[in-house]
Parts: structure tokens; C-alpha cells; sequence
């Protein structure tokens, strides 16, 4: 407590003892720096919230994108080879499920978020799944297996599609959960940072009312000893001197008051 009262008093002293210019010009610099602290913490927050929701609508725009492809892709290009439209070399299928792990993969590297991360590797799993069914339709297909078997294994290849496409819709339904919890989140910070930047400007304006208060009772003091000594010198006293502390206009003052004489 005593410290608290002894730092009091040395700020309080600051602003009498110093001289008129050099309290100006330190309270606009304290007021500046206070008057800026709300707008860099408005920024730096307005930043971190934008990144934040900006990475969860990006991150659902992707696997939407994504799952459309994991829908149909496979299975059509697979459909084509067992028809008979195209051979299995010549088609794209292993081309398309690279294509889905890797954005699969850049997806997982922009989520924070565990549940999320968990439902991607579980699709990354599925995804590998996939591909040894069509490795094993590319060998039954090489071994000139009977088309029903051929259909068969489609609809299996069928099933996993649907399962990583199920997963990635989990996947998006959690990230619009967190975006709604950000979105809480970020009402809240607002209003905290709202109370606190209001804090922060009404002790700005009881700063600079207090600094105006300590220079007009400076200038009042000064002015009273010129005054005084305005008296004493038409009374016939030429060895008077401006009185009162260094906040009253300080050593220069009455050095130019001691040379008018």
C-alpha cells in the first residue's frame, strides 16, 4: 500500500514539479500512446479472427469441392473400364485418388481442430481401401474375369466411395460447428475489448482534464508572482525576486524576470 501512495505521489510530482512545455509535451505523448493501444488491440484481434474463420469457410469450401469429386469420379471412370469404353491403363482412376489424398492431406494440414483431424485420416484410410479394390479390379480385368464379378466388386468399390464421401460430409458439419462457435467467440472478444478500449479512452479523458487542471494552476502560480513582483518593484524594491517552485515557470523564468529588471 505504501508503495502504491509513493508511486502516486511521484507521478502527482511530476506534473508540478517539472516545468509548463515539458508537461504538454509529455502528457500528448501519454495520451498518443494511450489512444493507440485500442487501435492496435482492435487490430491484431480483427486479424486473428479474420485468419480463424477465414481457414474454417475455406477448409468447408474444399471438401465440398472434394466430396463431389469422391462421389462420382471413381465410380464412373471404373464403370467406363468394365463397360469396355476404355482399358484399365488407359484410365484415370489411380490419377483421381491421388488427386483426393492430396487435397485430403492439405485440408488436414489447415485444420486445428482433433475431432476434425481424426475424421480426415479416417477418410485417408478409406481412401487406401480404395485402392486395392481397384488394384483387385485391375487384376481381375487382366485375368479376363467374368463381367458380373467384374459389377460386383464396382458396387463394393461403390461402398467405399459412399464412406469416404459420408466422412468428408461429417467433416463439414464439424467445421460449420466450430465456425459457429468462433463466431461466439468472437462476439465475446468484441464486447471485452469493447469494455476495455472504453476504459482505456475515459482514463485518456480524465488524463488530459487532470494535465489541463496541473498547467493552469502552474500558470495561475506564475502569474501571481510576476504579479507580486510587478508590486514589489512599483513599491521601489528593486531587489525582489519571482518566488515559487520550478513548476511556476522554473530558474529561466526568473532569470528573465531578474534581467528585465
Amino acid at each position: 500500500m505504501g508503495e502504491h501512495r509513493s508511486i502516486l505521489k511521484q507521478f502527482k510530482s511530476f506534473f508540478i514539479n517539472n516545468s509548463i512545455i515539458k508537461t504538454i509535451n509529455t502528457s500528448h505523448i501519454v495520451i498518443i500512446i494511450m489512444l493507440l493501444i485500442p487501435l492496435v488491440l482492435s487490430l491484431l484481434t480483427t486479424l486473428f479472427n479474420t485468419m480463424s474463420y477465414n481457414r474454417l469457410i475455406t477448409n468447408v469450401e474444399k471438401t465440398n469441392a472434394l466430396n463431389q469429386i469422391v462421389k462420382t469420379a471413381v465410380t464412373d471412370e471404373l464403370w467406363d473400364i468394365v463397360a469396355g469404353n476404355k482399358s484399365f491403363r488407359s484410365g484415370e482412376q489411380y490419377r483421381i485418388i491421388n488427386k483426393i489424398g492430396y487435397q485430403i492431406e492439405d485440408i488436414m494440414s489447415n485444420t486445428g481442430y482433433v475431432e476434425s483431424r481424426r475424421l480426415l485420416e479416417v477418410a485417408a484410410r478409406a481412401l487406401n481401401t480404395l485402392t486395392r479394390y481397384v488394384d483387385r479390379m485391375g487384376m481381375q480385368i487382366e485375368n479376363r474375369a467374368p463381367v458380373i464379378e467384374n459389377e460386383q466388386l464396382l458396387d463394393e468399390i461403390r461402398g467405399v466411395s459412399t464412406l469416404v464421401s459420408e466422412l468428408l460430409q461429417d467433416f463439414i458439419v464439424r467445421e460449420i460447428e466450430a465456425a459457429a462457435a468462433a463466431n461466439r467467440q468472437i462476439i465475446t472478444r468484441a464486447l471485452i475489448i469493447g469494455m476495455v478500449e472504453l476504459g482505456i479512452v475515459a482514463f485518456a479523458v480524465m488524463f488530459s482534464i487532470y494535465v489541463r487542471m496541473s498547467v493552469a494552476r502552474s500558470v495561475d502560480r506564475s502569474i501571481s508572482s510576476l504579479v507580486s513582483l510587478s508590486s514589489s518593484i512599483a513599491e521601489g524594491n528593486l531587489d525582489a525576486r519571482a518566488g515559487g517552485s520550478p513548476g511556476e515557470g522554473g530558474g529561466e523564468e526568473k532569470e528573465e524576470n531578474n534581467i528585465n529588471v
